[in-house]
C-alpha cells in the first residue's frame, strides 16, 4: 500500500508541476471529487457523537467575564540560530520566494524583543471548571506558498477545522494524533476541503509528505480559553471572570514552557511574560 501511495504521489507532482508557471497566479479551476465528497462525510460520521461539551461544572458564564489577560512569550537565555525552510524541488515553490527561502516557522523568534511566534497559551483546568459550547465558526487551515497557513492554531473539540489549498500544485494532508479522521494521507487539489471536527483534547499535527517542510500544528482543548501568539510574541486571552488562573505556554518546538498563576478582578486587565525555552 506505501509503495502505491508513493507511485501516486510521484504521478500527481509530475502531472502539476507541467503545468505551473508563476507563484502566485490566478487559477480559477474548480475540483470537484466524489471521493473527497466520501471522505469528508467519513470524518463526519466518525465523529458526530461528539458533542463539543466540556466536563466541567457550570456553563462559562460569559455575561460576568469582563478581565483580561495579556502579555509576550518571550525565548529565555541565548537566542537560537534561525534555521531557513529548505524549499527546494519544486518550482513553484521556490518561485514563490525570490529573495530565499523564509526562516523556518518553528524558529520565528522576533530578534530584537525575543518574542516567539505561534506559541499556545492557555487557561489550565477551565474545562473542569466549566461547560463550553463549541463555537459555530469554522476555522480554516490553507495551504499557500507550500506553507501552511496559519502555522498553528488552536480549535475546540466538536468545532470544524477546513483544510484546504490555495495553491496551484498538489499537496498532501499528513496527519499524526489522537483524533484520527476517516483519513489520514489525502492528496489535497486546489479548492478541495476537507473537514474534521475533533474528539478529544490533543495536540496535533499535520504534515505535507510531497514537500516536507510544510508541517503545521493544532491544539485541541475542550474549552475556549486559549490564543497563538503573533510575530512579537504577543497574545491576548478571551475574557475571564475575575478569579485566579493559571495560565500556560506550550510551544511545538521549545518544549519547556512557563505556567504562571495570575489573580485578576472584574474589569482588570492585567499584562504578563512567559518565558520558554528548548
Amino acid at each position: 500500500m506505501k509503495a502505491r501511495s508513493f507511485v501516486a504521489v510521484a504521478i500527481l507532482l509530475l502531472a502539476s508541476g507541467a503545468f505551473v508557471t508563476s507563484c502566485g497566479s490566478e487559477d480559477k479551476r474548480q475540483v470537484s471529487d466524489s471521493s473527497d465528497k466520501s471522505g469528508e462525510g467519513g470524518a463526519e460520521a466518525q465523529e458526530k457523537n461528539n458533542s463539543g461539551d466540556s466536563g466541567g461544572g457550570g456553563v462559562f458564564p460569559a455575561a460576568r467575564a469582563t478581565a483580561t489577560i495579556k502579555g509576550h512569550v518571550v525565548y529565555d537565555g541565548k537566542l537560537p540560530r534561525r534555521l531557513k525552510t529548505p524549499i527546494s524541488g519544486e518550482a513553484f515553490c521556490e518561485k514563490c520566494y525570490p529573495d530565499g527561502a523564509p526562516v523556518s516557522a518553528r524558529y520565528e523568534i522576533d530578534q530584537a524583543t525575543k518574542g516567539v511566534r505561534w506559541c499556545f497559551v492557555e487557561v489550565l483546568g477551565a474545562d473542569t471548571k466549566w461547560k463550553f459550547e463549541p463555537p459555530k465558526d469554522k476555522l480554516k487551515l490553507d495551504q499557500v506558498n507550500c506553507r501552511y497557513a496559519p502555522h498553528a492554531l488552536g480549535i475546540m473539540t466538536g468545532q470544524t477545522l477546513v483544510i484546504t489549498s490555495s495553491d496551484p500544485i498538489d499537496h498532501n494532508v499528513h496527519f499524526f494524533g489522537k483524533n484520527k479522521p476517516a483519513w489520514t494521507n489525502r492528496i489535497v487539489h486546489k479548492g478541495q476541503l476537507l473537514k474534521v471536527v475533533f474528539k478529544r483534547p490533543a495536540n496535533e499535527k499535520y504534515k505535507c509528505d510531497i514537500h516536507g517542510w510544510m508541517n503545521a500544528a493544532v491544539y485541541v482543548r475542550s474549552h475556549t480559553l486559549y490564543a497563538v501568539t503573533d510575530a512579537k510574541g504577543a497574545f491576548t486571552l478571551p475574557k475571564l471572570p475575575a478569579g485566579a488562573y493559571e495560565i500556560k505556554v506550550v510551544h511545538e518546538k521549545w518544549k519547556k514552557g512557563e505556567t504562571q498563576t495570575v489573580t485578576i478582578g472584574d474589569g482588570e486587565t492585567k499584562d504578563i511574560t512567559l518565558k520558554i525555552k528548548k
